[in-house]
């Protein structure tokens, strides 16, 4: 049993450490034309990285009296204090926000793996996490500084102990 649960464990380690790291490679780099008939993947991670990059280069979340763009910093103060801390850590660059989902779909993955992990026979385990781990629309929206990764951990945070 515990020779079991240690493969089991060794096999999800494995399959977290590679979906994780699979996010980090080209970082910086811009999201492929044509994956969204939007055109919010491509410009909304301007507008939700702007307050805390204000913050961090003018000391206001506001660059000029004129600018009356309200931010995102009251209205989502978590995912923008990561975004300002990333900043902070690792300078104003796209690919510092860009860790900010990177990390919460690590948290997600990880939470989901806790769930998971005794309720299932080990096929359907590294199947689910294979699954979750690769889905394309997660891959994507982890990999972009929005706000879908970050809700998506607090709102399974909740709903999962519930299950």
């Amino acid at each position: 049993m515990i020779s079991r649960n240690r493969n089991r464990l060794i096999i999800a380690l494995n399959i977290l450490v590679f979906a994780i790291a699979l996010r980090a490679i080209h970082i910086d780099a811009d999201t492929p034309s044509g994956l969204s008939w939007s055109a919010g993947l491509y410009v909304d991670e301007g507008y939700k990285t702007l307050a805390p990059r204000n913050l961090i280069l003018f000391g206001n979340t506001h660059w000029h009296t004129a600018d009356t763009y309200k931010g995102w910093m009251k209205p989502s103060p978590v995912t923008q204090w990561s975004v300002y801390a990333a900043f902070k850590n690792f300078g104003v660059y796209i690919s510092a926000a860009r860790l900010v989902p990177i990390i919460y779909f690590s948290l997600l993955i990880l939470l989901c793996t806790f769930f998971i992990y005794r309720r299932y026979n080990l096929t359907l385990f590294i199947l689910g996490l294979i699954l979750l781990s690769t889905d394309i629309t997660l891959f994507t929206f982890s990999r972009v500084a929005l706000f879908e990764v970050p809700i998506s951990f607090f709102l399974y945070a909740l709903i999962l102990p519930l299950s």
